[in-house]
C-alpha cells in the first residue's frame, strides 16, 4: 500500500517551520550581538572623552554634518573647506543651527565653550539653546577680525536638556564669519559613576543621583525593546552612556576607539577582489553546478553584509568606504544573470498573485500595529519618501529576483527551501535592524516564490513598496524602530 501525499506536505512543512525559526533565532542572536557591540564601543568612547576633559558635544565645521542649514536663518554660506565654514551674515541678526544628531545637551555637565572663530565686522556671537520652543542666551562675546580661539563661560540655564543649538549672529551691516570649531567643556575630568538599572526608565532615574553615570540596559527580549529604553533614558540624562546586558556577546574590545583604522582600506580591497572575481565568472556561464551558486552568492553579499556589521552606513561614510558601497553593487550586477526569462512588467497572473499577498500582508501589518501601538500615533514619513523608496524597492526586487533567488533555487531541489533561503540572505542586508530582518525574511521568501512562479519585476517591486511604507507607518517602535540599517539603526527614529 502506497503511503498517502498529506503526511510527506506535512513533514515538508514543518521542516520548513523549524528551518525559519532557526533563522530568526539567529537573526536574533546576530542582531544582538551587533549592537552589544556598538553601544559598549560607544560607552567605552565616551567614557574616555570625559575623562579626558573633552565631551561628546562637538563641531568640526569643515564637516558638512556639522550644521542644519535648512533651520539656519538670514544667513548665506559661502564655502567650506579644510578650515571651516565661511558664512555672510545679513543685518540686523542672523543664526546658524547645529547638528546635534538625535542627541540632546545635557547643560549640568559643561561650564564653558571654546570657539574658534572670527568676523570682517564688528560682531557679537550669542550660544542659543532650545527647549521646549524658547531659546535661552546660554553665551555671548564679540568676535575678533580673524579666527581666534577664545573660552565663553556658560550661563546657568537650568539642568533640563537642551534639543537644539544655535549660534546667533547681530551686526548692523552685512558681515563674513569664519567658523572653526565649537566644543562644549565640562568643569574638569569627569569618571562616570554606575547607576543600577531597572525596566522602568523613571524608576532607573529616581534611584540614580549621579548626572554622569554609566547604565546596563535590562535583559530584554528585542533589540529594538533595548534601543527603546536608551532612548527615552538619554532624553533625560544625555550624555551619558548605556551598554547592553548581553555577556560575551560584544566584541567591542576587538575594535579601536579612536578611529577605525585600516578597516575602510580592508573593505575597499576586498570588495575590489570580489568584482574582478565576479566579472571572471561571466567567462564560464555553463556553471550550473551548486558550488558555482555558493561561491557567486558569497561574492554578492560578502562585502554588503561586512559593511553593515562594521556600522555603515553610518553617520559619518569615509570615501572608501562610499567606495566600498559602489563596488558591492557593480559586484551584484558584474553577476551573469542565471535565469535571464524573467519580465519587467509581468502578466495579469502575477499582478493578481502580488496584489494578493499584498492585501494579506498589509491587512496583517495594520492588525499587528493597532494590537501592540499601546494607542501610539502612527510615525508620519516625509513627503519625498513616497516617490523615493518604490525606486528602492526596485532595485532590491531586481537584486533579489536576479542575484539571490535564481541561486538558491539552483541549490535545492525544492523550491519551498529555495524561497526561504533568499529570504534570509535578502533579510541580512537588513543587518542589524531586528524587527525590518523579521519582515524581509517574511517578504523575501514570499517575494522569492512568487517570482519562481510568475518570473515578473514590477509586480513584486509594487508589493514591496507598498508593505514598506505600511510597516514603518503602522508598527511601534519598539517594534520596528525604523527602516535604517547599519549603524543608523541605533539612531533614535
Amino acid at each position: 500500500m502506497t503511503a498517502a501525499p498529506a503526511p510527506s506536505g506535512r513533514r515538508r512543512a514543518l521542516a520548513a517551520a523549524v528551518a525559519a525559526l532557526g533563522v530568526v533565532l539567529g537573526f536574533w542572536a546576530l542582531s544582538h550581538a551587533i549592537v552589544a557591540t556598538w553601544l559598549e564601543r560607544e560607552a567605552l568612547q565616551r567614557a574616555a572623552l570625559w575623562s579626558s576633559g573633552s565631551t561628546p558635544w562637538r563641531w568640526a565645521f569643515s564637516d558638512r554634518g556639522a550644521v542644519i542649514a535648512p533651520a539656519s536663518r538670514n544667513l548665506d554660506i559661502l564655502a567650506r573647506d579644510g578650515d571651516g565654514l565661511r558664512v555672510r551674515v545679513l543685518p540686523p541678526a542672523g543664526s546658524l543651527a547645529l547638528a546635534l544628531h538625535g542627541e540632546r545637551i545635557d547643560p549640568a555637565l559643561v561650564t564653558t565653550a571654546s570657539l574658534t572663530a572670527g568676523s570682517d565686522a564688528g560682531l557679537a556671537i550669542t550660544l542659543l539653546g532650545e527647549r521646549d520652543g524658547t531659546y535661552p542666551a546660554w553665551a555671548t562675546a564679540p568676535l575678533p577680525p580673524q579666527p581666534d580661539a577664545r573660552t565663553l563661560p556658560l550661563r546657568a540655564i537650568g539642568d533640563a536638556p537642551l534639543h537644539g543649538l544655535q549660534l546667533h549672529f547681530e551686526t548692523p551691516v552685512p558681515a563674513q564669519v569664519r567658523l572653526t570649531s565649537l566644543a562644549l567643556q565640562p568643569p574638569s575630568q569627569l569618571a562616570p559613576g554606575v547607576c543600577a538599572t531597572f525596566e522602568s526608565v523613571d524608576e532607573t532615574l529616581a534611584r540614580c543621583p549621579v548626572r554622569l553615570a554609566r547604565f546596563t540596559a535590562p535583559p530584554m527580549a528585542t533589540p529594538e525593546r533595548m534601543l527603546w529604553w536608551r532612548d527615552a533614558l538619554l532624553l533625560q540624562r544625555p550624555g551619558s552612556v548605556v551598554t547592553a546586558a548581553t555577556g560575551g556577546l560584544s566584541l567591542a574590545a576587538l575594535l579601536p576607539l579612536d578611529a577605525v583604522g585600516a578597516l575602510p582600506w580592508l573593505l575597499l580591497l576586498t570588495a575590489a577582489v570580489a568584482f574582478v572575481l565576479a566579472l571572471a565568472t561571466r567567462r564560464h556561464p555553463a556553471a550550473r553546478t551548486r558550488r558555482a551558486a555558493a561561491f557567486e552568492l558569497a561574492l554578492a553579499l560578502c562585502v554588503p553584509v561586512a559593511l553593515l556589521g562594521a556600522g555603515w552606513p553610518g553617520d559619518d561614510v569615509p570615501p572608501p568606504i562610499a567606495a566600498v558601497f559602489v563596488l558591492a553593487l557593480a559586484t551584484a550586477c558584474a553577476l551573469r544573470d542565471p535565469s535571464p526569462g524573467w519580465r519587467v512588467l509581468g502578466t495579469v497572473p502575477a499582478w493578481r498573485a502580488s496584489a494578493m499577498f499584498t492585501l494579506l500582508a498589509g491587512l496583517a501589518v495594520i492588525g499587528l500595529g493597532l494590537l501592540l501601538g499601546d494607542g501610539e500615533p502612527s510615525r508620519t514619513a516625509a513627503p519625498d519618501r513616497y516617490w523615493r523608496y518604490p525606486l528602492w524597492a526596485v532595485l532590491q526586487q531586481w537584486l533579489l529576483l536576479r542575484t539571490l533567488a535564481p541561486r538558491t533555487r539552483r541549490l535545492f531541489a525544492d523550491p519551498l527551501p529555495a524561497a526561504l533561503a533568499a529570504g534570509a540572505l535578502f533579510a541580512l542586508l537588513h543587518l542589524p535592524n531586528f524587527g525590518l530582518m523579521l519582515a524581509t525574511f517574511a517578504g523575501g521568501s514570499a517575494w522569492a516564490w512568487l517570482g519562481y512562479r510568475h518570473r515578473a519585476l514590477l509586480p513584486l517591486a509594487a508589493s514591496h513598496a507598498v508593505l514598506g511604507l505600511l510597516l514603518v507607518g503602522h508598527l511601534p517602535p519598539w517594534l520596528l524602530r525604523s527602516a535604517e540599517v547599519g549603524g543608523r539603526y541605533l539612531m533614535a527614529p
